[in-house]
C-alpha cells in the first residue's frame, strides 16, 4: 500500500491561486482527494492530498511549482489525538460543549 503524501503549496493570496494549482493536476488527471487552504496578509498556503502521489508530483514539478512533500502520518498524531479527546472529556464533564463540526 502507498503511503499518503501531503503536498504543500505555498501561493499568493490573490483570486485563483487555487484554481491554477487544481489546473495543473487536473491536466495531468489527477484527482484531489483533500484540500485545505490558509491565508494570513498576502501569502496563503495549500495543503492537499493526491490520489497518486506520484504524478502529482511530476505535474507539480513539470509546472516548476514548489511544494514540499511530506507523510499525512505523523508518528506523534495518534498522541495529539488522544490528549485532544481527554481534554475534550474534561471541558464536556465541566458543562462545557464540544464546538459544532461542518
Amino acid at each position: 500500500m502507498a503511503k499518503t503524501k501531503v503536498f504543500t503549496i505555498t501561493v499568493q493570496n490573490q483570486p485563483g491561486a487555487v484554481a491554477a494549482i487544481a489546473k495543473v493536476l487536473g491536466s495531468a488527471k489527477v484527482n484531489i482527494l483533500a484540500l485545505l487552504g490558509t491565508t494570513q496578509g498576502t501569502a496563503g498556503t495549500v495543503q492537499l492530498v493526491a490520489e497518486d502521489a506520484k504524478r502529482a508530483k511530476k505535474a507539480l514539478d513539470d509546472a516548476k511549482l514548489a511544494y514540499q512533500e511530506t507523510g499525512a502520518e505523523q508518528p506523534g498524531d495518534q498522541a495529539q489525538l488522544e490528549a485532544s479527546q481527554a481534554v475534550w472529556q474534561k471541558l464536556k464533564a465541566a458543562g462545557s460543549h464540544e464546538p459544532a463540526v461542518a
